[in-house]
């Protein structure tokens, strides 16, 4: 397990119906809740996601 610092850039890979997402950061895979990421652009991280927020 780890922390993350509030403002840390993560890569995200994939995420789960669970509410998870897969991400990278600093070359290092880990899974962290969802709700806790905000997207810089939530249009353009993954196609589907239009459709989760509207």
């Amino acid at each position: 397990m780890g922390l993350l610092k509030k403002g840390a850039k993560v890569s995200v890979y994939s995420t789960t119906d669970s509410g998870w997402s897969k991400i990278s950061y600093k070359k290092k895979k880990a899974y962290v809740a969802t709700k806790y990421l905000k997207f810089e652009d939530p249009y353009k991280w993954s196609p589907g996601i239009k459709a989760l927020i509207d």
